[in-house]
Parts: C-alpha cells; sequence; structure tokens
C-alpha cells in the first residue's frame, strides 16, 4: 500500500482551507478597501482588486503554518511505517531438505 495519498490528502485539505480564509478575508477587507482610500471616486472593481491584493498578501503570513502541517503528517506517517513495520524476515521460511545445507548455517 502506498502512502502517498496521505500527504496528498493533507496537502489538498490545506489548500482547501486556504482558500476558505483567503475568500473570508476577502470579503472582511472589501467594506474597508473604500473607506481606506476617501475623497476617491467609488469603482467596485478597483475595491475589489485592493481588497483581494491585501488579503493574498496576508495569506503569506500562514505559510509556515502550512509547511509545519505538511512536515507534521510526513513524520507521523514515516513514524507509523516504521511502528507496523515487522521484525520477521520478509520471506518464507522453508524446512530444508535432507541432505542440503542451508546458508544460514541451520
Amino acid at each position: 500500500m502506498s502512502a502517498i495519498p496521505v500527504p496528498l490528502a493533507v496537502l489538498l485539505s490545506l489548500a482547501g482551507v486556504t482558500h476558505l480564509q483567503l475568500g473570508g478575508k476577502e470579503r472582511r477587507l472589501l467594506a474597508s478597501a473604500a473607506a481606506d482610500h476617501p475623497g476617491e471616486m467609488y469603482d467596485p472593481l478597483r475595491t475589489r482588486r485592493i481588497a483581494t491584493a491585501q488579503a493574498r498578501a496576508g495569506i503569506t503570513d500562514s505559510i509556515p503554518m502550512m509547511l509545519s502541517t505538511m512536515a507534521t503528517a510526513v513524520l507521523l506517517l514515516s513514524t507509523a511505517t516504521l511502528a507496523g513495520r515487522s521484525s520477521q524476515v520478509p520471506h518464507r521460511e522453508v524446512a530444508p531438505e535432507l541432505g542440503c545445507r542451508s546458508p544460514w548455517g541451520s
């Protein structure tokens, strides 16, 4: 069984959470973007672009959290892989036939 889907699922969930945070932050900043530029004529497209740029700039602050989450997921997956390993040799032992000498000395 491959371990690749687990980090991919973590990465996908982080991307989803970031997308939701970006949308929420953009909506909150949309109201304040027009107030930040008094005396200028209201332009909805320009206001949305300003809010989007501010929201995207704020999202970059969460990059260390995303990287640490991915690193933790990989560490836990590696630990689980090592903990699940068996102490047995991966081949099935067969009783030696009479007259045959085993390379393992038995």
